[in-house]
């Protein structure tokens, strides 16, 4: 065995702690082992001397001194802490009022925030699975000046359904016409013979390569921006004609007056609110950018959404149900018993069902494409008076914006004197609890 095994049994031999077969080995080699014997050696004089050490009793005032001396690293202690509880108190007191005071004066900005995101929401639930800011605006198509027509039929303003005896005696697939987002009407000819040898989806697969050769994107593209202008109600005015003019409509709008501004110590009213338009896709762009020129942007975004390949994948789901729809209608005709003529009926009943649906996504789908959606935000702002200078150098830019700073200053510093009264009880009363609950908690441990 190794010596360390031999060693780490020492002290159980020592203390008669060990078994009889661990003994006989290590007497054995404690025989033959010099080292492992002056280690047994060593260990049995420590055990010897500390033997022979007597108990030596504690003094008489020992834990009188000991008391003592708790007691004074006690309240060394508690007067730190304590110190550094008022520090954590009046610096928490302070952040408080002032996180309260800047709460309170971007209050108004926030809730129009708050409005102009809601508007903008409920007008893009039509939409489908797209957000703005997702993707990069693309370059804008030419516009369409033909009609737009249905994807469900050639006839414009939806699609008109076959009689039975057209679909008995024609079994094709009609033609169809795609409105490009922004671009011109390009028609689509997918036809294919029903055999008996075909299925009931029987389309061609020339006419498949056809079809994709000539599929155009369909682009949803919406944008918005932020804009502070001098005249709220001119710049209202300007955006409704605008949208008007070209082709387009207000969706919604909402102005706010509760806005106040400080100028030579008076006070004076400013507007603010938004507005949504609904203009045609190919003229987004210039729309776009005669909003903002109404005043200074603080913030724009223009974002699109392709849903090309959702949109010709439900105008083909729809092909292949009319086609399905026609077979089941043969079916129909040929049925033999009431049976037979049930379950045609309820899978015809299915499939017109899923016809319509998909309609309905194709036409809200038009729409969006070929009216793009823009969001702007308006914010009244009264600029600083100057005079005698010319604001077209840089030092006249300069003194413009001091001036604007100044004033934002003291604005600053009406509101939160005017705050600051109007919020007195409600400080007094924090304090008196304060102060309260503090010579409560210094009583308290002064008796201890």
């Amino acid at each position: 065995m190794d010596c360390s095994i031999y060693k780490s049994l020492l002290s159980p031999y020592i203390d008669k702690d060990i078994n009889e077969i661990d003994k006989i080995e290590l007497e054995k080699h404690l025989s033959v082992c010099k080292e492992c014997m002056d280690e047994y050696m060593a260990l049995l004089s420590v055990v010897k001397n500390c033997n022979d050490i007597g108990e030596v009793d504690i003094p008489a005032d020992f834990y009188t001194e000991l008391h003592e001396k708790l007691s004074e690293l006690t309240v060394k202690k508690s007067k730190i802490k304590l110190l550094r509880l008022n520090w954590k108190w009046a610096s928490g007191i302070a952040a408080v009022f002032l996180i309260a005071i800047i709460g309170i004066t971007q209050l108004p900005n926030l809730m129009q925030r708050k409005s102009l995101n809601y508007d903008m929401a409920k007008t893009e639930e039509a939409g489908y699975g797209y957000s703005r800011g997702s993707v990069t605006a693309p370059d804008a198509a030419p516009a369409a000046e033909a009609p737009q027509f249905s994807i469900m039929s050639g006839a414009e303003g939806g699609y008109d359904e076959y009689p039975m005896e057209q679909y008995a005696n024609d079994n094709q697939i009609g033609a169809y016409n795609f409105n490009l987002a922004g671009g011109s009407n390009t028609k689509m000819m997918a036809k294919a013979k029903l055999t008996e040898n075909e299925t009931d989806f029987g389309i061609n697969d020339e006419a498949e390569e056809d079809e994709s050769q000539i599929l155009n994107r369909k682009i949803i593209v919406s944008g918005s921006v932020s804009l502070e202008v001098i005249d709220f109600d001119g710049s209202m005015k300007f955006i409704t004609d605008l949208a008007e003019r070209n082709g387009g409509y207000v969706e919604n709008s909402y102005a706010d007056n509760n806005g106040t501004f400080y100028i030579e110590g008076k006070q004076k009213k400013i507007k603010s609110g938004n507005a949504a338009i609904r203009i045609p896709s190919d003229k987004f762009q210039n729309v776009f950018d005669e909003v903002k020129g109404l005043g200074e942007v603080t913030s724009e975004n223009t974002n699109s959404s392709n849903i090309s390949d959702m949109y010709y994948d439900t105008a083909t789901r729809i092909e292949n149900l009319r086609v399905q729809e026609n077979r089941l209608r043969e079916l129909l005709v040929m049925a033999k018993n009431i049976e037979e003529i049930l379950k045609i009926e309820n899978e015809l009943n299915r499939v017109r069902n899923d016809i319509d649906l998909m309609s309905t996504d194709i036409r809200r789908w038009d729409k969006q494409v070929s009216l793009s959606s823009l969001y702007i935000d308006l914010r009244e702002v009264k600029d600083a008076k100057i005079s005698n200078v010319d604001v077209s150098t840089t030092w006249g830019k300069a003194y413009k914006g001091f001036i604007k700073t100044l004033n934002s200053l003291i604005a600053g510093a009406e509101h939160f004197f005017i705050y600051l009264i109007a919020f007195s009880p409600y400080i007094v009363l924090f304090a008196g609890v304060i102060l309260a609950v503090f010579f409560i908690i210094k009583r308290l441990r002064k008796k201890v």
